[in-house]
């Protein structure tokens, strides 16, 4: 109840008309629904991060699940830049290099079609100060083959830093490190091995 419009009509003043009574609820729900929307969206950035906390890794290895492949496929033919999608974060040990594998789908180029790339971002880590620097591991990437599932079967590609990161990170994320073109779709789609309900799994180690 608004009390103070109360009290003003006890005293003699003009009761608010129904007009003024609609806009000032009309207010209060916009007030309502502004906090509303705020307490969602700070919601979801909470499950955000937890969701991003449950698939860090702490041993030097991320997987990246990439579902419904041939929908990405299209969307990088057709796109004038670089789609990319990213994993989790990982670091090398508990206390060690924090770090993003990324995957590169670049459709810019007819001549090849869709080539597909592998990079790492390396991301600032609570222990960048006491760690040495450049940060030159030795990184492989992985494609796996769904219909061989052991480990010798999996396609093994060879990052070969030509340019290490010199300096830990000044802000989240540094330049990404690409590698040279892995393999095309066209092959991917073609081998028949590395996707299976329209999903692909790469993997990244780097060796601590």
């Amino acid at each position: 109840p608004d009390y103070g419009s109360l009290q003003q009509w006890e005293e003699g003043g003009d009761y608010p008309t129904m007009n003024e009574r609609v806009q000032q609820v009309q207010r209060q729900e916009q007030e309502l629904g502004i906090r509303l929307a705020s307490t969602l969206a700070h919601v979801e950035e909470i499950q955000r991060r937890l969701t991003l906390l449950e698939a860090t890794s702490y041993n030097g290895i991320q997987i990246l699940k990439i579902p419904n492949f041939n929908q990405l496929l299209q969307l990088a033919l057709s796109s004038p830049s670089v789609v990319t999608r990213d994993s989790a974060p990982c670091y090398t040990n508990p206390h060690g290099y924090k770090f993003r594998f990324r995957i590169s789908l670049d459709g810019t180029d007819s001549r090849y079609g869709c080539s597909i790339r592998m990079g790492i971002l390396m991301m600032q880590g609570f222990f960048d100060p006491i760690l040495p620097w450049p940060f030159d591991k030795q990184v492989t990437a992985h494609l796996f083959d769904l219909r061989q599932r052991d480990e010798a079967n999996k396609e093994h590609f060879q990052f070969a830093f030509s340019s290490p990161f010199s300096r830990s990170p000044t802000q989240d994320m540094n330049k990404e490190y690409v590698s040279p073109t892995v393999i095309t779709a066209r092959e991917l789609i073609t081998l028949g091995r590395h996707i299976e309900d329209d999903t692909v799994y790469f993997m990244v180690a780097v060796k601590d």
